[in-house]
Parts: structure tokens; C-alpha cells; sequence
């Protein structure tokens, strides 16, 4: 009823499929810079949760989970463990948790905000002034998602 009376058309149309996808895999490297302007309020980004999912059996993940307030490189130095008695190179990941420091209020300390990221195409931002900014350390780090051929081809390096 809303379609014919309000929009005027005979049905609704269907949702457009987001075709587009994140290439997290660069995140599993203890050494990934994110990028972000110095006037954008952001102090420091850490990644503190990795999700790994099998490349050979659908359904076998690893979840690895770390403080990284005290420690940015706690879920790296986890990955080296576990990266010992399990061949990592047979998982992707496929969700990441970051925590970015921003100042928000030059009178106040700097809000701890958690960004989830999960493949392919989900990200736990809004839209909103300090949303936007995140989204752009995600745009000029990389980790922006891609049309489908673009992403493949990243899966691709990374894997060789």
C-alpha cells in the first residue's frame, strides 16, 4: 500500500546487493599503519580481536582476542602463538574489532570507540561527524571495500 499510495509505484523494488568487499587480510600484519589526518582527532587505532576462518573446511574459525589498550600488539603477539602449532596461511581473516582513541572534546580525555569489520561487506560504523571521520582512516589505510574483481585480486597478493 505505501508503494502505490506514496511512492507511486506498483511494489516496492528490491534492496540493491552491496556488492562490494573488505580486504582484511592486510591486518594480520603486526606492522599495518593506519592512516589518518592529524586535525581528524584520532590519536591511535589498535586492532584487539582478529577472526580467522579456514580456506579449506567451511566453518572452522579462530577467534583471537586481546587487550590492546595496554598492549597494541597484544593480538599480534597472540597470532604468533597460535601461529605455531596451526598453519595461518590456511585462514583468511574474516572479521576484525579495532579500538581507536579520538579526541572529541579538547576538555575531555579521548572516547574509546570499537569498530567492527566483518567480511564481506559489514562495518559497525554510522554516518555521523565522528563515524565519518573512522570511515576515512579506513578509506586512506585501504581497508575501504571493493568492487568484487578488485578484492579478489588483493586476496590474491596477499596469498603469494
Amino acid at each position: 500500500m505505501f508503494a502505490t499510495a506514496i511512492l507511486k509505484l506498483p511494489e516496492l523494488p528490491s534492496d540493491p546487493k552491496d556488492e562490494r568487499v573488505y580486504d582484511l587480510n592486510p591486518l594480520r600484519q603486526k606492522g599495518f599503519d593506519f592512516v589518518y589526518d592529524a586535525g581528524s582527532g584520532i590519536q591511535d587505532v589498535a586492532v584487539k580481536k582478529l577472526r580467522l576462518s579456514s580456506k579449506v573446511k567451511k566453518g572452522d574459525r579462530i577467534t583471537l582476542e586481546a587487550d590492546a589498550i595496554h598492549n597494541p600488539d597484544a593480538v599480534y603477539e597472540l597470532l604468533d602463538k597460535v601461529g605455531k602449532s596451526i598453519p595461518l596461511h590456511l585462514y583468511n581473516v574474516t572479521q576484525v574489532e579495532l579500538t581507536a582513541s579520538v579526541v572529541v572534546d579538547t576538555n575531555k580525555p579521548p572516547k574509546a570507540v570499537t569498530i567492527r569489520i566483518t567480511h564481506p561487506n559489514s562495518c559497525s560504523l554510522k554516518y555521523d561527524e565522528l563515524d565519518l571521520k573512522l570511515r576515512d582512516m579506513l578509506s586512506a589505510s585501504g581497508i575501504e571495500p571493493k568492487e568484487p574483481a578488485e578484492a579478489n585480486e588483493a586476496v590474491e597478493a596477499a596469498e603469494t
